[in-house]
């Protein structure tokens, strides 16, 4: 059964790492200290994802992570507002960017999937929302903040989140 769980703010007010922290209280309090999961992170969503997992053990748990329209190698877009700490922390080439780029072993050793959009006008440039090293779909969706409301969209995901994970068969 899926579980929401969104660390707030979630109006770019507070850095990425901190509300990934938070995050990983939310998983525990919720899931407990041991349960393995799918996480599926929008936007900077999955950016809190991948530093739950890539930063603070949480590949320990995470079967597969699935991000969709994240900003993974940054946006221009966020220097819209600059003084917002986790927009800041989305800027291409960021130190919180360029650290979590680094070493993708982690992700490379989990089933990770990056879903994006070429029409995205949040992640811009549009191939910013995927790492060429790693496995990525390319959605025709357009916009953003409609991307979750988008029937072809949800169809890919749940077909994604239905498909039996390597991680499964050895649980």
């Amino acid at each position: 059964e899926p579980i929401v769980i969104s660390p707030q703010p979630s109006d770019a007010s507070v850095p990425i790492d901190e509300l990934a922290v938070k995050l990983a209280a939310e998983i525990e309090r919720e899931l407990g200290p041991h349960q393995a999961f799918d996480f599926l992170g929008f936007s900077m969503g999955g950016l809190m994802g991948r530093y739950y997992l890539q930063r603070l053990g949480g590949a320990k748990r995470v079967r597969r992570l699935i991000t969709l329209a994240t900003p993974h190698r940054g946006s221009w877009t966020a220097r819209l507002v600059p003084s917002r700490p986790a927009l800041a922390q989305m800027y291409p080439e960021s130190e919180f960017l360029t650290d979590l780029n680094r070493d993708l072993t982690v992700l490379a050793e989990q089933e990770f999937m990056a879903f994006w959009t070429p029409f995205d006008l949040s992640v811009t440039p549009a191939h910013h929302g995927y790492l060429p090293e790693l496995p990525a779909t390319r959605l025709y969706s357009p916009f953003h903040a409609t991307l979750l409301h988008d029937p072809i969209v949800l169809r890919t995901l749940a077909n994604c989140l239905l498909e039996p994970s390597p991680a499964l068969s050895h649980a």
